[in-house]
């Protein structure tokens, strides 16, 4: 995923994670204001602020930050620390990049419940206003309602409460992987 930065033959590079789902256009991104990387906040570690979330990033690549990267990612190794992107992100930039606004991103698990209700993660926000809001959303829950990524997922039933918008994210992704995924079978 960081390597990105090393795709220097792009002036801006709008990156998602594997795990995030689009919901509109995004081009305004590259109009933003020149600057290597901008991140939205990882709202959701509350006690950890400024944190952002490397899950989406606006970003100039270039070769002097991919080496900073690369370095960072082997002493966090050699020292057994966590060396998630998100953690190298948030140790070299964190008082250096720039934060997007406010919901840019939202969790899948942000949906769950009645869509009039109040976004328990996203203040003064119903949790229709959020998904109306948001640019992307990042799969952090199953549809069972406990942590995981899609690709993990057996069972395809929604459960529970949840906005419109957190059923129709699990059926296209699971569309797209039954058209274009090959599974093998179990031997």
């Amino acid at each position: 995923m960081l390597f990105i930065f090393n795709l220097t033959q792009y002036d801006r590079i709008v990156y998602l994670d594997t795990d995030m789902y689009p919901l509109r256009n995004m081009d305004e991104f590259f109009d933003l204001p020149d600057y290597f990387l901008y991140a939205p906040r990882a709202h959701w570690l509350t006690a950890e602020q400024p944190w952002v979330t490397n899950c989406m990033m606006v970003l100039t690549p270039l070769e002097a930050t991919l080496l900073e990267i690369k370095n960072e990612f082997t002493d966090r190794v050699k020292k057994k620390n966590s060396a998630f992107g998100m953690h190298v992100i948030n140790y070299l930039y964190r008082n250096r990049m720039s934060i997007l606004p406010f919901g840019t991103i939202i969790l899948n698990g942000h949906l769950r419940g009645n869509p009039t209700d109040k976004s328990s993660h996203i203040p003064y926000k119903t949790i229709e206003d959020a998904a109306r809001s948001a640019y992307a959303v990042h799969f952090s829950e199953q549809p069972n309602g406990q942590f995981g990524k899609p690709w993990y997922i057996a069972d395809r039933t929604v459960h529970g409460e949840a906005h419109p918008l957190y059923r129709r994210i699990f059926d296209n992704w699971f569309r797209g992987v039954d058209q274009y995924c090959v599974n093998p079978e179990p031997n």
